[in-house]
């Protein structure tokens, strides 16, 4: 019993092995996911600088409070980048559009996700 146990035993771990190998081929090495992971931080800085072009000369536009105006900038320095996209959003909505209704909806659903956030 024991000897079939060994032989099914050997029988079963060579193909697992080669499938190890053949997944280690394919995915790559963690070589080269560090190397990609380096990459990341760059592009994620660069939306950022983007975004934040979109933001600071609405925001500086329509808040006259300078202490308020820093806080709001405080805060937005700290959101994620799925919140920062939105507020670009609408801030472009807000130069585009001038002093309109929407603008002023706009504007309040920015100031709703800042203080949220």
């Amino acid at each position: 019993m024991r000897k079939k146990t060994i032989k099914s035993l050997r029988f079963i771990s060579a193909p697992i092995f080669f499938l190890l190998c053949a997944l280690l081929l394919v995915c790559g090495s963690p070589a080269q996911a560090v190397e990609t992971a380096q990459k990341h931080p760059i592009v994620r800085e660069l939306s950022l600088n983007v975004e934040m072009l979109k933001i600071l000369p609405v925001l500086e536009d329509k808040i006259g409070d300078k202490k308020l105006l820093e806080r709001s900038k405080e805060k937005i320095y700290t959101m994620d980048g799925h919140e920062l996209h939105l507020v670009a959003d609408l801030c472009e909505k807000i130069s585009g559009e001038g002093q309109t209704v929407s603008s002023d909806i706009a504007f309040l659903l920015v100031t709703a996700l800042i203080v949220l956030s």
